[in-house]
């Protein structure tokens, strides 16, 4: 089974589901940052996931990507899908990404993450679904969407847009805060129109061009696999 995996429901809510293939499901885990771990191991644990398709959003940390641009994270993407992807025509880009523990929200944050990391983008979550990978030996490629970028500070601080302990969207903080900060109003709204704009560019390509390629080469490998267990069968026996 092809696990699709995203943190939070708005960054695929414009993916179609369910998908035209039979082996492959998908999950909101609803968390961010390490509190993915927990819940993606259960998923791992109990079905029989034979590599995971991680998506969602990432911020920009340099201009080199601006906001609806695809990319997919060379450095937690195994080398099979970086070879299957790493071909010219992608409506996507290769990039470093970097996993924080907390949402990056100025301008300033932004550039001092770039000069320390030289990640081109960052997200709160793929580095601790690496490990889960590596530790259950199963290919991973990860896919992200820019969703705000390098240039502008976000305006809700990360205390207030994702709760600390939940680690969830914290609806009633943010509703406060706009009405104690209505000056910010109007970025918010600019904000949530980027996300927006960036969940249907990675929607489009997770769709037409991410799932129908791993699904093949997913399919190709255990066609091959098997073709191998047979020819080893009158051996055994």
């Amino acid at each position: 089974m092809i696990a699709v995996i995203c943190a939070l429901d708005f960054e695929a809510k414009y993916l179609k589901k369910p998908f035209n293939y039979s082996n492959v499901e998908y999950y909101v885990i609803q968390r961010t940052g390490d509190k993915v771990q927990s819940h993606i191991e259960k998923i791992i644990s109990k079905n029989n996931v034979h590599c995971i398709v991680l998506m969602g959003f990432a911020g920009g940390l340099t201009s080199v990507f601006k906001v609806g641009d695809v990319v997919i994270a060379r450095n937690f993407t195994s080398p099979q899908f970086c070879r299957l992807f790493d071909e010219p025509g992608g409506d996507y880009a290769f990039a470093q990404l970097a996993t924080v523990e907390r949402v990056a929200g100025s301008r300033v944050e932004k550039a001092l993450l770039h000069r320390q990391t030289e990640a081109q983008c960052c997200d709160m979550e793929t580095a601790h679904v690496w490990k889960l990978a590596e530790r259950f030996s199963l290919p991973m490629i990860t896919v992200r969407a820019i969703s705000d970028g390098w240039d502008r500070d976000l305006p809700i601080p990360d205390h207030t847009l994702i709760h600390p302990k939940t680690s969830k969207p914290a609806g009633f903080r943010i509703l406060f805060h706009l009405l104690s900060h209505p000056r910010v109003i109007s970025d918010f709204i600019r904000m949530v129109a980027s996300a927006s704009f960036a969940a249907k560019r990675l929607a489009k390509v997770v769709e037409s061009d991410v799932i129908p390629r791993v699904h093949l080469a997913v399919s190709q490998h255990a066609l091959a696999a098997k073709r191998e267990d047979l020819v080893r069968a009158p051996s055994a026996a």
